[in-house]
């Protein structure tokens, strides 16, 4: 029995389940800050009233873009 190899394979097996918990806090982490970004674009999307009846309906149709 070559004792490096088990060495070794002990060590792998010690960083893989490290990896896998961080990779784990990270997927939590991002879940949190979509969510977060969900719930402020609908409050974004909730504050915007429309005022559409208050504009003649030629303004805010055509924008220019020479100078």
């Amino acid at each position: 029995m070559d004792v490096a190899s088990t060495t070794g394979l002990a060590s792998y097996a010690n960083a893989s389940a490290g990896n896998q918990a961080a990779t784990q806090v990270g997927v939590a982490m991002l879940n949190k800050a979509l969510d977060t970004q969900a719930e402020m674009a609908t409050e974004m999307i909730q504050g915007v009233t429309e005022v559409t009846e208050a504009l003649p309906e030629n303004v805010g149709r055509n924008i220019n873009v020479t100078a």
